[in-house]
C-alpha cells in the first residue's frame, strides 16, 4: 500500500500479532529485508499492518536521488 525508507503499510487477510518479526521481500523494487509489526488496524476482510523495517531502504530503490 505504502512504502518509505524507514516502513511500509501492507494489507493482509489474517492478523500478525505486534511485535511480530516478518520477513519480506519486495521483488519489484528488488529488495529484501525483516520488519516488525508495529499496528494492526482490522478492516472489512482484511488488515492493515504497519512495519517497521530493520534496514532502510535504499533512496536508489525508492527513486529518490
Amino acid at each position: 500500500m505504502d512504502i518509505c525508507q524507514n516502513g511500509l503499510c501492507i494489507t493482509v487477510r489474517e492478523p500478525i500479532p505486534v511485535g511480530t518479526y516478518v520477513g519480506l521481500s519486495i521483488e519489484p523494487l528488488g529488495f529484501r529485508s525483516s520488519a516488525s509489526v508495529r499496528h494492526v488496524v482490522r478492516g472489512v476482510g482484511k488488515y492493515k499492518l504497519g512495519l517497521e523495517l530493520s534496514q532502510p531502504v535504499p533512496a536508489s530503490v525508492l527513486g529518490v536521488q
